[in-house]
């Protein structure tokens, strides 16, 4: 009973740091989108970049030369493109996000009677004001996008190496059991120094 009522905590507390981002979702899409592109243009620079060098051995396809060249220049250009603006975006939604968290704090705030603040410590109220709201935004919300990032990114690439050679795509699959519960012992231990660090934050402050 008791480790369903903490997955049931955890499941509301995901739906509510959510529910600040549902006025973006329109500025979200785009940013996946910008997360694609960049993704995108990264995993054709290598097979460019090999055209390239090829062309490099043999200098008297000079057009080739020239037409890999300006391929690989575009392909950084857009990538370094599709990366700004997509940080960019993603700044001003988090913290147009963060801001109405914080004003939505300090409103409940004064709205409590002063029992509460004679039971808890200010530096606890304190603390949740100040770093547990801007770690909203760096660890979660930033954190969405870093894992959707990957995760499309490990995509693209799987699709393309399948496309080369499916045999050893497959082969390569084999190691990802051992890499998610690498993940997961390390998440774990995480977790365990993000909360001791809160408590002592809490306490610093």
């Amino acid at each position: 009973m008791v480790s369903v009522g903490k997955r049931k905590f955890f499941s509301d507390e995901l739906k509510w740091a959510l529910s600040y981002l549902k006025p973006y979702t329109l500025g979200l899409f785009g940013v996946f989108i910008l997360t694609f592109g960049q993704n995108y243009s990264f995993a054709l620079l290598p097979r460019v970049s090999t055209n390239f060098l090829f062309e490099l051995i043999t200098p008297e396809k000079y057009h080739q030369l020239i037409k890999y060249f300006l391929l690989a220049v575009a392909l950084i250009t857009a990538r370094a493109f599709f990366e700004f603006f997509k940080k960019y975006s993603m700044k001003i939604i988090t913290h147009s996000a963060i801001k109405k968290v914080r004003d939505n704090f300090f409103s409940h705030l004064i709205k409590l009677d002063l029992h509460f603040f004679t039971e808890n410590k200010t530096g606890n109220i304190i603390s949740v004001g100040i770093n547990d709201i801007e770690k909203i935004r760096t660890s979660f919300y930033q954190g969405i996008v870093g894992f959707f990032s990957h995760v499309m990114m490990l995509i693209i690439i799987m699709v393309r190496l399948y496309l080369l050679n499916w045999q050893l795509t497959l082969i390569s699959m084999g190691s990802l059991p051992a890499l998610y519960l690498v993940v997961r012992i390390m998440g774990n231990k995480m977790r365990l120094v993000s909360r001791k660090l809160r408590e002592n934050l809490a306490d610093l402050s």
